[in-house]
């Protein structure tokens, strides 16, 4: 049997905003798991899926991407990547 490949994803945001107000997003800065690769396992590849599949989401609220200069709201992530043992004992 496999263990878990994956978890929920865990977000935070400000609940008393009224995200109506908001229609364009752009990723911060700080968005770039590969300018700091001693932080994070994780390959050009993956941060590619990571960002198309976070500017799907997006899109499919409504929120258009745009430079970061006019953007309503920057997006950031991390990732945590955990050993997990392929198998998992029975028993």
């Amino acid at each position: 049997m496999l263990s878990a490949c994956g978890t929920t994803p865990d977000w935070d945001y400000d609940k008393s905003v009224e995200f109506t107000n908001y229609k364009t997003f752009a990723w911060s800065a700080e968005a770039n798991l590969q300018a700091r690769p001693q932080n994070y396992q994780v390959n050009g590849l993956m941060e590619k899926r990571i960002r198309n599949a976070i500017t799907e989401q997006m899109a499919n609220q409504g929120f258009k991407l745009v430079d970061a200069t006019v953007a309503d709201i920057l997006i950031n992530y991390h990732v945590a990547v955990d050993k997990v043992p392929f198998f998992t004992r029975l028993g």
